[in-house]
């Protein structure tokens, strides 16, 4: 059986993963066809298109990757903020070196 979030908690993510790939899928398709247009108004047969292809899916990682980042980070955030406060690990002590 899958386990229960509470409210608002798996359909928002999947929702905003939706969200996060087809950006990722636009900004490729999008660096396609502004290639293939700059192509054909300069005669240049592959080199835009390959240029613009590559800025698209720079772009596409990078959003990706923050996305992830940012989905790690807030995972971690409701998993410490559902453990007990008793159960916590205690804060570790510095060492005075």
């Amino acid at each position: 059986m899958i386990p229960r979030r509470g409210p608002g908690g798996g359909g928002a993510g999947a929702g905003r993963g939706a969200e996060v790939a087809w950006e990722a899928a636009l900004s490729m398709v999008l660096g396609a066809l502004i290639g293939i247009w700059v192509d054909k108004r300069t005669g240049t047969s592959p080199v835009f298109l390959v240029v613009f292809l590559a800025l698209g899916l720079t772009v596409a990682v990078r959003r990706l990757l923050r996305f992830a980042k940012a989905q790690t980070a807030a995972d971690a955030e409701a998993k410490r903020a559902s453990t007990p406060r008793d159960e916590r690990e205690p804060p570790r002590e510095r060492d005075p070196d």
